[in-house]
Formats: C-alpha cells, sequence, structure tokens
C-alpha cells in the first residue's frame, strides 16, 4: 500500500507538471474490464469463476516529461472460499523527465535495449531493462543511449530485487544505425551478483522486424514468485513465461506485416537451474484484419523439456475496435503433459476497453 500511495503522489505531481507545459495533448488513458468466464480442469473434472478483473492505465507524454501508471484489480475465486475483492495491484509506475536535449532522468523507469523483445509474448526479457528506480540516460550523439541505474532496497524500490538488501547498479547501451540495425547490451547488479546480455534488431527488410539475443544469468524475482504462490489465475499468460526464468537464454524473435495480415515468432533457448531442466520455447501468432474493426486472431506457444514434459496453448480470437473503444472474445486451451498424464485447462476470455 506504501508503494502504491507513493506512486500516485509522485505520478500525480508529474501530471500536474506535465499541465503546466501547456501542451494541449490530454491523458492517454485506457479502461479494460476482462474475464475468462470459467475455468475447465479436464484433470480434477472442476469448473470454477475465471475472475473478473479490471485494469486502469494513464499515460502523459510531452517534450519534457512523460509519466504513466498502471493499476489492476478485480473479482477472484479461490479454492474453497467465496468470491472477494483482490488487492488493488500496482503493475507499473514511471516518471521521466528530460531537462536537456541529451540527458533523461527516470525514477522506476523500465528502458529496454533494442532487441530483448519477445513479441508473441509481448514480453521483455528482464535483464534487457537499463533503467532501475533512479536512471540516467545519455545520448552523446543521434543513434546511440548510454544508460546508468540505481535499485533502491526499499519499499520505493523494483519488485524484482526481491528481499535484497542491497543496492544494486546498473549499466548499459544500445547503437542503433538508421533504419537497417541496432545493437545494446546491458550490465545488471555489477557488484553483488552480476548479469548480462546483449541484444540487436534488424530494420533493413521492409515490413520485417527481427529481434536477437543472449542473456547470461537472467532473474525473474517476479516469475518465481508467481509460481511459488500457486496463483493460476492467469495462468494461461504465465506459462510459457517461465522461459524468462532461465539462467541462461538464448533468444530470437520477428514479426512481418503482409497487407491486412500481421505475422509474429518467438523461440528461446535456457538452462533452467529453478527446476532443474533445459527448457525450450517456440511461439506463434497471426493476425487478419477483415474490415478496418475486425480482426481474427491466432496464437500458439509450446514450453517443452523435450524430456516428456510440455506445456501447449491455443488461442483463437475475434476483435472488435471502434474509435474509442474495443472488444473481442476468444478462447484458451492450455495442455499439459507429463510423462503419461495430460491435462486440459480450458477458459472462454472475453474483454471491453475504452480509451482517450
Amino acid at each position: 500500500m506504501k508503494k502504491f500511495i507513493l506512486a500516485a503522489v509522485l505520478t500525480l505531481a508529474a501530471f500536474t507538471a506535465f499541465a503546466q507545459q501547456n501542451s494541449g495533448k490530454g491523458p492517454d488513458f485506457k479502461n479494460r474490464i476482462s474475464s475468462g468466464i470459467v475455468t475447465i480442469d479436464t484433470m480434477s473434472d472442476t469448473v470454477e469463476f475465471s475472475g473478473l478483473y479490471n485494469n486502469t492505465s494513464v499515460e502523459l507524454l510531452s517534450g519534457n516529461v512523460d509519466c504513466g501508471i498502471d493499476v489492476t484489480f478485480g473479482l477472484l475465486k479461490p479454492a474453497g472460499l467465496p468470491i472477494q475483492f483482490t488487492d488493488m495491484n500496482i503493475n507499473d509506475w514511471y516518471i521521466e523527465f528530460r531537462p536537456f536535449d541529451k540527458f533523461t532522468f527516470g525514477i522506476h523507469d523500465l528502458i529496454f535495449t533494442h532487441g530483448s523483445y519477445f513479441p508473441v509474448l509481448d514480453t521483455n526479457i528482464d535483464n534487457g531493462n537499463i533503467g532501475s528506480d533512479i536512471t540516467v540516460i545519455y545520448r552523446p550523439i543521434p543513434g546511440i543511449r548510454v544508460g546508468l541505474g540505481y535499485g533502491i532496497p526499499s519499499f520505493f524500490g523494483e519488485d524484482n530485487y526481491g528481499d535484497e538488501a542491497h543496492p544494486v547498479f546498473n549499466l548499459g547501451a544500445d547503437f542503433t544505425y538508421g533504419n537497417k540495425f541496432s545493437i545494446g547490451f546491458s550490465i545488471r547488479d555489477i557488484i553483488n551478483n552480476f548479469a548480462a546480455g546483449i541484444y540487436g534488431e534488424v530494420l533493413a527488410v521492409e515490413n520485417l522486424y527481427v529481434t536477437y539475443g543472449y542473456t547470461y544469468n537472467n532473474v525473474s524475482l517476479e516469475m518465481i514468485n508467481w509460481i511459488g504462490s500457486g496463483d493460476t489465475h492467469n495462468i494461461f499468460e504465465n506459462v510459457e513465461k517461465m522461459i524468462l526464468i532461465s539462467e541462461n537464454i538464448v533468444s530470437l524473435g520477428a514479426t512481418y506485416k503482409y497487407k491486412k495480415a500481421d505475422f509474429a515468432l518467438d523461440f528461446a533457448y535456457g538452462n533452467n537451474n529453478f527446476i532443474s531442466e533445459n527448457l525450450y520455447y517456440f511461439g506463434t501468432k497471426a493476425s487478419y484484419g477483415v474490415t478496418d474493426a475486425i480482426d481474427l486472431g491466432f496464437k500458439y506457444t509450446l514450453l517443452t523439456d523435450f524430456d516428456g514434459d510440455s506445456y501447449m496453448r491455443i488461442n483463437p480470437t475475434v476483435d472488435y475496435s471502434a474509435k474509442s473503444w474495443s472488444c473481442g472474445i476468444g478462447f484458451n486451451c492450455l495442455i499439459a503433459n507429463s510423462g503419461s498424464m495430460s491435462e486440459k485447462i480450458m477458459s472462454f476470455p472475453v474483454y471491453f476497453e475504452f480509451s482517450l
């Protein structure tokens, strides 16, 4: 709660500073209500309420100040208990100042090196972040960014440092050459728990975007805490992301746009000491614009150790977009195999989103 209040106060202060610039641009506001309706588990032969969630995000962008906050709360049905409200969770918040042309100062700012992004998973590798609780970005010449970060072990600091009671120093840089390519690196927790990554992207082919990277000693405490909590309400979004808790990760990604169709591919390999396995992840998705408002989508992901354990997810969707709102329906089917045992978990996600 302290962290939520502090984030709200600091972000509100930045909003005020933004308003005083008289830029004329209003806030980027989004509110999404979503639910999986029911979750069906074939192994336990159960049908349970999937929960109802409300996500609100507000972001303000200007010439000198950017800031944003993202929070979620909802209704959940824990096993053996009645339906109840979840705690309000602050997913992210940040403030970014640019008082000089070549410098950026950030608080709780996530700034990822180019190429650390998974287009199908729609997330970045943690080690690709050159930002931190306090961040300074220096741009000596066009195309080059150099970042220094300092993580603070307190309620003010980032969640993914867990219970570590030491300051965390981070360093990173990237270089972008026109619309041809970029390459970058990051070093995190330099003194206590050295971790690093090198990432890049290729932009030379029209409509094609390719990412690649190698991550050393990656630690995603957010994922570790999720696995230990037993919270399965968002298992469809998290099970593939177990690849992100691998210590050393080789990653590839690509997106391609052809007329009204969009395609994306992910691949990653990681030696995962947390669960004592080598993991392989594959992901693909495609969408097609039937009309200007209607999109048909399909996503397929696979996480496997090629030794009898695998998680396969199939997710077709239909989305409708209007000027200030959108909605969608879909079907999620997660197939978990372990030896001779097989389990299917299904849900029926729907959402409504309003934006300004």
